[in-house]
C-alpha cells in the first residue's frame, strides 16, 4: 500500500514539529542552566528499571538519537548522576 500525498504530508509536518519543539525546548534548558533533554530520557529510563539495564538495551528505548550514547553516560557517570557496575558472568556492565 503506497502512502497518499496526505499522509506524507501529515508525517513530514510532525516530524518539522518535533524538532521544532525539541530545539526549543533544549534551548530554554541550557539558557536555564540545565541539561539537555537526552540526559534526561536517560535518567527516566533508568529509573523505570530498578534492576539496572545493559547500555545497548537502553540505546533500544532511547527517545533521543543514540550516536552519543556512551560519551553522554559516561560524563553522567562523572557527575554521578549514574553508576556502572559489572555483570561477572557475562562480563558487560549494567547502569543504574
Amino acid at each position: 500500500m503506497e502512502p497518499t500525498y496526505v499522509s506524507l504530508m501529515v508525517w513530514v509536518a510532525l516530524n518539522l514539529s518535533h524538532r521544532t519543539i525539541h530545539r526549543k525546548t533544549n534551548s530554554a534548558l541550557k539558557a536555564a542552566g540545565l541539561p539537555a533533554l537526552a540526559w534526561f530520557d536517560v535518567l527516566w529510563e533508568l529509573a523505570r528499571v530498578p534492576n539496572g539495564i545493559r547500555p545497548q538495551d537502553l540505546d533500544k528505548i532511547l527517545l533521543f538519537e543514540q550516536s552519543n550514547l556512551s560519551r553522554l553516560l559516561k560524563r553522567m557517570a562523572r557527575m554521578e548522576l549514574l553508576s556502572t557496575r559489572l555483570i561477572s558472568r557475562i562480563n558487560a556492565e549494567k547502569l543504574y
